[in-house]
């Protein structure tokens, strides 16, 4: 977190609005330098004048204001700014001050002027469709989230991916579209359709391309990769490499399209989509079949209607061990 958080946060404790877990927070970075300490002891002092009988009322949507606060930073903070060198802590807690001050008396009128925040969320739906401003429209996939601020920023149109997402993206050739993913990921676009996965907790993040082309930078300190259609990059934080692949479908996307597509795929990659699409387990006992090439349209079909035709082309023998599992025996190569 950055330290214009946590001044919020000292607000949220000042007014008995804060959480336990901000809370706990909050006495980290107090602990953590005597500066800090300082700096709460003085937004104290502030917090006690300015609540005094005397003193104007003031009543914020604490929780509110901190998170369209840190969508404000993180959406101003790619941007170049000028940095003026304080000097002294003397001059730093006099700047913090009256930062606070300014989030007493026109918080509401300092949002509001630089646009209007927006949280989108997917929550347990499997997808949900979001229609941006621009004429973009974005799939969230389960437990997703989108950030962004409206109007969109005439430089540049800047969105926050929590999770999975599909975009297809309205071509602007002066605004481009900029993604910030998990790990400090960022893609940026002029107009294209692509899928992006950040999960929290993952180690990598994915970037499958459909059509156009986007530039993937997996952190500040990378350069990144420039992908195009049917182009596929992982960048693995642990190894801190970025793997780049030609890809024949897009079943990585099936949770948006609805369905599975196969282009002389080999049937062992074929039984791995079906089973991560369907949750289900299928066995193929016979190694000869294994790289046998198969071709399919996009289907949307059930498991057994799959399996069903799966088993005239090549032959097998289908035998269902339980409700989820599967095993095809025998097989001849077409």
């Amino acid at each position: 977190m950055q330290e214009i958080d946590f001044i919020v946060l000292l607000q949220k404790r000042f007014n008995g609005e804060i959480t336990a877990r901000e809370n706990a927070d909050l006495d980290v970075w107090i602990n953590r330098s005597a500066e800090n300490a300082e700096l709460a002891k003085q937004f104290q002092l502030v917090w006690d004048n300015s609540t005094q009988p005397n003193s104007r009322t003031f009543d914020p949507d604490l929780d509110t204001a901190y998170q369209q606060l840190r969508m404000r930073i993180r959406a101003t903070e790619k941007q170049p700014a000028r940095v003026i060198p304080l000097g002294s802590r003397i001059l730093r807690i006099a700047a913090a001050l009256i930062f606070l001050l300014a989030a007493f008396w026109g918080y509401q009128h300092l949002v509001s002027s630089t646009g209007k925040p927006v949280l989108e969320l997917a929550g347990n739906l499997d997808s949900r469709t979001i229609n941006l401003p621009d004429g973009s429209r974005v799939w969230l996939r389960k437990q997703a989230s989108l950030e962004y601020v409206i109007p969109f920023d005439t430089r540049e149109r800047r969105v926050f991916l929590t999770g999975e997402a599909y975009f297809e993206v309205s071509h602007r050739p002066d605004q481009p579209f900029v993604i910030e993913a998990g790990n400090g990921a960022e893609i940026k676009v002029l107009g294209t359709r692509f899928g992006v996965r950040a999960v929290p907790g993952e180690p990598t993040t994915t970037v499958l391309v459909r059509d156009g082309s986007v530039r993937f930078s997996p952190n500040v300190s990378h350069e990144g990769v420039v992908l195009k259609a049917a182009q596929k990059a992982v960048w693995d934080q642990e190894s801190a490499q970025i793997r780049l692949s030609n890809v024949s479908t897009f079943n990585d996307l099936s949770w948006q399209t609805g369905g599975l597509e196969f282009v002389r795929t080999p049937l062992h990659e074929v039984l791995r989509d079906l089973e991560h699409f369907y949750h289900v387990s299928i066995e193929m006992p016979n190694p000869a079949m294994r790289n046998c090439l198969h071709t399919a349209p996009l289907t949307n079909q059930s498991i057994g209607e799959v399996l069903e035709g799966l088993s005239l082309t090549y032959q097998f023998e289908v035998t269902r061990k339980g409700a989820e599992s599967y095993v095809l025996a025998g097989g001849i190569c077409q």
